[in-house]
């Protein structure tokens, strides 16, 4: 359990090595903490990744780029 006063020492100590190299580095393993909950998050819940793939193809439906006019064409067809 984590007290009030503990999350604000967390708070007041990200805001103090924001932007040093120290800083750099935590957020570096903050990063790959991320990455590796997700991962598995997204290999064991099945609705989590079918809620994902859904946002991940509205999303790419939605892009500006040259080739999406068609991408969106065939959806419409599909």
């Amino acid at each position: 359990m984590v007290t009030e006063a503990q999350k604000k020492a967390n708070i007041q100590y990200r805001k103090r090595i924001k932007g040093t190299p120290q800083g750099e580095i935590f957020l570096e393993k903050l990063r790959q903490y991320s990455k590796k909950s997700f991962n598995k998050r997204y290999n064991e819940d099945l609705i989590f990744r079918a809620h994902h793939l859904a946002v991940a193809n509205s999303r790419a439906y939605y892009l500006n780029d040259n080739d999406q006019f068609l991408r969106a064409v065939r959806k419409l067809y599909q």
